[in-house]
């Protein structure tokens, strides 16, 4: 009934295979945290911006620190 998911289902047989930083998941807890924040009206879009400036930087920073 629905073309699309004839499509996905193909799509499934072959996964590709994406790099992708090590922090990844890290850094979307944050953004999704602080974008939510912003979205219900808690923070502003400047406190926001700030905000996920400087803990993504401090993420990525620690793991560079990790591996040196």
């Amino acid at each position: 009934d629905h073309p699309h998911i004839v499509t996905l289902l193909e799509q499934v047989e072959y996964p590709a295979r994406r790099y992708q930083a090590p922090f990844h998941f890290d850094l979307h807890r944050v953004f999704t945290e602080h974008i939510q924040a912003m979205v219900t009206g808690q923070a502003s879009v400047d406190e926001t911006a700030t905000t996920l400036q400087s803990l993504g930087q401090e993420i990525v920073d620690a793991y560079w620190e990790s591996v040196d």
